[in-house]
């Protein structure tokens, strides 16, 4: 789990956003592959926070912030390099997986991004 302070306030911003909707979830759960850092256990569903630039996809840099990556943008620089923790065996297992980035964390449709992951939140029906 990235340590960085603004892994952490994105964390924050999801979870505000998760329980204000009336969802409940737990955090950095050591039972599952990767320790994710937000569990819906109800919904089967875990959300993995990520550095913006941090994904070996091979784009030029963030799709939000448009910062460019820290280990470089280039193909050959992620080659080796292991993917989101967990994610395959979390997905192998049955559950939904959603990987944001902390750039994503202060988008204002992540409310409803979340939503469709999740279904709709408790009391409240489509």
């Amino acid at each position: 789990m990235n340590t960085t302070s603004g892994h952490r306030d994105a964390v924050r911003r999801i979870r505000r956003l998760l329980h204000a909707a009336g969802y409940r979830f737990r955090t950095r759960a050591a039972d599952l592959p990767g320790t994710p850092d937000i569990v819906v256990s109800g919904r089967r569903c875990v959300v993995l926070v990520r550095d913006c630039a941090a994904e070996p996809d091979g784009a030029p840099g963030c799709s939000v912030c448009g910062r460019s990556g820290v280990r470089g943008s280039g193909p050959e620089r992620w080659q080796g390099a292991p993917g989101p923790d967990g994610k395959a065996d979390l997905e192998a297992g049955g559950w939904t997986v959603l990987v944001l980035t902390t750039c994503e964390a202060g988008d204002p449709s992540l409310e409803a991004r979340l939503e469709a992951a999740l279904g709709p939140p408790p009391g409240r029906s489509r």
